[in-house]
């Protein structure tokens, strides 16, 4: 069975909006108020090259590192006593065979044929397996003291039962938490000892694609991960596989020792509430006291030292003391300035130091509101706060599974200079060095509970202790301000699978049962329940949707109604977030010819080559909505970054007007992990940026000006209007002034000008401008559309330019003859000077099939005898003419075309035919409607029956998992069918609402109607 691109049908099989809990976001309603002229004029604004931003980016990275890296400094005194410990990094590791399930000392033995491998070991395959690792070590160790002897794990993914010694001494299910096992009364100090890891993978809950169907398994993974280096499965997609990830570390305490120390914050009060817990390994009751200090970590300054913290007599086990403390002259952690301190524990036992421990911790409040009419508003520190950011996938847990931790740094830094204020860390938490780094580095991160799609019902009780394991791993950092619980949850529609996972209603009571877990451990979580949820309303908090309207075509909604101000229909009374959105851009040639696999790339770059011999690529499926098919390497890699680049200018804009809702969003990624990983990625896996990146980091600009039309190729003497918004994502107000100037690359038009105060965190209409286009000498230039956003001190705040297509009409009458009547087609005739002459004429457009049949002979002879007609089959449906049957295909249905949404904003040209071959690639695209005053759909079927040759089409690409190679046959949008002397055209374009408004579109049909 063929391999099936399941994340592509589970975004084309949409969202289920119709529910009575749900408001669709229409446009922010406003009053329309124009700009005055002005005198001033805004100097022509010249975007920098490629080359230029790249080599501003290196620049600019090594400033913020300059920046930031005293943040990373640790001016704490030194512990006076460290524990004793050392990590076990070399192991023999092999699979299971038939033997050892009969007989596990084998194992233990070491028979078999093992190999060497150095920990952290993560590797494939995926599904179910298990697999041994196994270790010879020494442990010097007195047991006439109170030393105790524990093995820490800090992630072994999925299951692990640890055997020392050939004694079983415990187990742990799950990837990412830390866990530990206190071994003293197992261990030989004699001898070595062997410790054994019997590591079990599964499928996920999600479900995994062998060959032969679908299969989902118990392992609470998502999809995101690690990867390993292997082209055809480790690299892509985070496949879920298994091994010890993280540091096995064997470490001496005393029998007293200090198991974590939490501490809340409390900026409103500057007070610190600290959390310690003791661990007493007598079964006994024991006198224990306390002291505390607390150090200014990356600053210098504070210290208040050996506070007393009086406690209760340590019972056996875990003890949990609380104390709060004075903060004096507190400094707040924030993103610009993380400032740090550390809490210093040491525990006695009769007045003898036994153990030490210290955590970082910040002054920092992150909190949602939920009182106010429209709720979700977010607050960092007591300001308002919008999450600009993006998903990661590996890239940092590479990091530090490599141990660069100067890359994981640079990773960091690279999401700053873009302006970026968050990561997502997607679908999974992560080590805590990663945590440790975006403390001091002041990048803020919302952690994710590894459930996608579906909650198997047999791991609720799971579920809730991983919930409670990842707040208790991320819960000191100060840069991780929320938590979720799953991505992506389907509904029922979808063939749900009640016989093995939860109902939606059950699975909100596993939110409230998870949220309680959590807050027990941290009162003050931020939890948002659902990430991109296919089946909204989560029933408590934040609602979230995922976008990718611009790849997985008209995925959440249509990009115009974005454009135009829509979002999709979300909880009643409460904000959103946008956790995922985002296109495939190919990876840069250089990777491609020097990391990919012979067998995926051309023997030269100017062969015939298509991304379908990319292992898990969407290109070649998706790409046919968005840009035309290429036929070499260089071609298609530079075509789907410059589509990454215009999806993310599109969106970004959409997104950031709607700041009133919309309180967080997140591009699906930033930087991969692997080559061809995710090639939704802005940045490759040796961290050069595509030129998405840059688009990205100019749209994210804190303070902005943004420029907002409907209508991209416009008509000279035509008046447009155009709508400028300020876009404020900082807590600040401001005073300040708008000037727009409108020119050619000959000569200033006219400029215009505002007065205006810019408000704190949310996006403001400031008006609109209208000019009519000016004449042109040539066919068609480019109108330049320069705005700049200047404070009261007449400084340049932001800039954007913003080009408009100008054409002249062709003014020259004809005469056609319309088969049926259509108002908007007949006034869309007169603006192309097309006169309706229902008597003298050989040219028809037939619009009604009853008058077509009626007149059906007298139409086909005048073709046959030289004349034309353009068949509308939008209007007529479908029709039969000498034999053969016409018709139309709905886009989107099995069969015809990509599986995409019904509903295209492109078309291709066939650029060898005489009416298109002037064209340019993207001349048919984002067409203005007006009917819907927005750029809309061209069409939304494919022409069925035979016909010569196409003009404008779309292409047929393969159901998904169906491996075609070389170029894809095309669906015809409007095609061409000689017969006699004469030609039929068969459209299914909206004439009825484009024509006479798009200029190119109303140059084709009138040199068919010529």
């Amino acid at each position: 069975m063929a391999k099936v691109d399941g994340f592509a049908r589970i975004a084309l099989n949409g969202i289920d909006n119709n529910k009575e809990e749900l408001e669709e976001i229409k446009p922010a309603g406003f009053v329309k108020e124009y700009f005055k002229s002005s005198e001033d004029i805004v100097s022509p604004i010249i975007e920098k090259s490629y080359q230029e931003k790249l080599d501003d980016f290196s620049k600019g990275i090594e400033e913020l590192k300059q920046k930031y890296l005293p943040f990373l400094e640790d001016y704490t005194p030194k512990l006076q006593m460290e524990r004793e410990q050392f990590e076990l990094n070399n192991f023999q590791f092999r699979y299971e065979d038939d033997e050892d399930k009969r007989d596990f000392t084998r194992v233990l033995n070491g028979e078999g044929e093992f190999q060497q491998v150095t920990i952290p070991d993560y590797k494939g395959p995926i599904g179910k397996w298990t697999g041994y690792y196994r270790k010879e070590f020494q442990c010097d160790y007195d047991s006439n003291t109170d030393e105790r002897i524990y093995i820490r794990f800090l992630g072994v993914d999925y299951i692990a039962n640890v055997y020392l010694n050939g004694k079983f001494i415990g187990n742990h299910e799950g990837f990412f938490a830390p866990f530990e096992f206190d071994v003293t009364d197992y261990i030989y100090t004699d001898k070595n000892n062997t410790l054994v890891v019997e590591v079990q993978n599964d499928a996920p809950t999600l479900g995994i694609d062998l060959g032969d169907g679908k299969i989902d398994g118990d392992k609470i993974y998502a999809a995101t991960g690690y990867g390993w280096d292997d082209s055809e499965k480790g690299w892509h997609h985070c496949p879920p596989g298994a091994g010890i990830c993280h540091k096995i570390i064997v470490e001496k305490r005393n029998k007293y020792f200090i198991n974590d120390i939490f501490v809340r914050p409390d900026i409103d009060k500057s007070k610190a509430e600290v959390w310690v817990e003791i661990y007493n390994t007598d079964f006994a009751n024991v006198e224990l006291n306390l002291k505390m200090s607390i150090y200014s970590k990356n600053f210098k300054g504070y210290a208040d030292e050996n506070i007393e913290f009086e406690i209760e007599k340590c019972g056996p086990y875990v003890n949990y003391y609380r104390t709060v403390v004075d903060i004096k002259d507190m400094k707040i952690w924030e993103s610009d300035n993380p400032y740090l301190y550390k809490v210093r524990m040491d525990l006695f036992k009769d007045d003898k130091l036994v153990d030490q421990k210290a955590r970082h911790f910040g002054m920092r409040k992150f909190h949602m509101d939920e009182t106010e009419a429209v709720k979700g508003t977010l607050y960092l520190n007591n300001e308002k706060v919008i999450l600009r950011g993006a998903n990661t996938m590996g890239h940092m847990q590479q990091c530090v599974y490599n141990g660069d931790f100067d890359l994981l740094i640079k990773d960091i830094l690279i999401a700053k200079y873009c302006n970026m204020n968050y990561y997502r860390l997607t679908q999974r938490p992560v080590q805590e060095e990663i945590y440790d780094y975006c403390d001091c580095l002041g990048m803020l991160l919302q952690t994710d509970l590894p459930f996608f799609g579906w909650i198997r019902r047999n791991k609720f009780c799971e579920a809730i202790k991983q919930s409670e394991e990842m707040e208790r791993l991320i819960r000191s950092h100060p840069s991780n301000i929320m938590v979720t619980y799953i991505n992506e949850p389907f509904p029922a529609s979808w063939g749900f699978k009640g016989h093995r996972s939860l109902l939606r209603n059950e699975m909100e009571e596993f939110f409230e049962a998870a949220s309680k877990a959590i807050r027990l451990n941290n009162p003050d979580r931020v939890i948002k329940n659902v990430e991109g949820d296919y089946d909204p309303p989560t029933r408590t908090g934040l609602s979230d949707f995922h976008c990718y309207n611009m790849w997985y075509t008209n995925h959440a909604l249509p990009i115009g109604k974005l454009h135009k101000g829509y979002l999709p229909a979300i909880k009643k009374g409460w904000k959103t977030g946008c956790g995922e959105y985002g296109t495939e851009g190919l990876d840069p040639l250089e990777i491609m010819l020097e990391d990919y696999p012979k067998d995926w790339i051309p023997d030269n770059i100017h062969d015939q080559w298509t991304p379908q011999d990319v292992v898990n690529s969407q290109s070649y499926t998706m790409h046919g909505d968005w840009f035309e098919e290429q036929d070499n390497i260089v071609d298609w890699i530079k075509e789907s970054q410059k589509h990454q680049a215009l999806a993310t200018k599109l969106m970004n804009d959409a997104f950031r007007r709607r700041s009133d809702v919309l309180i967080s969003t997140a591009v699906h990624l930033l930087i991969d992990a692997w080559p061809s990983g995710w090639m939704k990625t802005l940045v490759d896996y040796r961290r050069k940026p595509k030129p998405a990146y840059f688009t990205f980091k100019e749209t994210l600009e804190p303070v902005r000006v943004n420029l907002r039309s409907d209508k991209f190729t416009v008509y000279t003497g035509e008046e447009i209007e155009i709508e400028c918004f300020t876009l404020n994502d900082t807590p600040k107000k401001m005073d300040g002034k708008i000037i727009i100037t409108i020119r050619t690359d000959e000569e200033e038009i006219c400029s215009f000008e505002k007065e205006l105060t810019i408000q704190d965190s949310t996006s403001i209409y400031c008006g609109s401008i209208k000019f009519v286009i000016p004449e042109i000498s040539n066919e068609k230039e480019v109108v330049h559309i320069d705005s700049v956003l200047i404070n009261n001190k007449n400084e340049i705040i932001n800039q954007e330019r913003l080009d408009l297509v100008a054409m002249n009409r062709d003014n020259t009458n004809a005469k056609v003859t319309t088969i049926g009547f259509d108002k908007s087609i007949e006034e869309g005739l007169n603006k192309l000077n097309l006169e309706s002459d229902n008597v003298a004429s050989n040219k028809f457009i037939v619009i009604d099939k009853n008058d077509f049949e009626n007149q059906y002979d007298n139409i086909i002879d005048n073709v046959k005898n030289g004349g034309k007609a353009l068949i509308s089959l939008n209007d007529i449906k479908e029709c039969n003419i000498e034999g053969q049957k016409y018709g139309i295909k709905i886009l989107g249905e099995k069969g015809a075309d990509s599986q995409t949404g019904k509903g295209l904003f492109f078309v291709a040209r066939n650029e060898n035919h005489n009416f298109t071959k002037d064209n340019k690639d993207k001349d048919y695209s984002f067409m203005y409607d007006k009917k819907t005053d927005s750029f809309d759909f061209i069409t939304e079927d494919g022409i069925v029956g035979e016909v010569d040759e196409h003009i404008l089409f779309t292409y047929k690409t393969p159901e998904f998992g169906i491996n075609l190679k070389g170029p894809k046959e095309k669906v015809g949008i409007l095609s061409e069918k000689k017969i006699g002397k004469g030609t039929l055209y068969f459209s299914t374009i909206k004439i009825d609402r484009l024509l006479g408004e798009n200029p190119y579109l109303d140059k084709l049909i009138k040199r068919i109607m010529k």
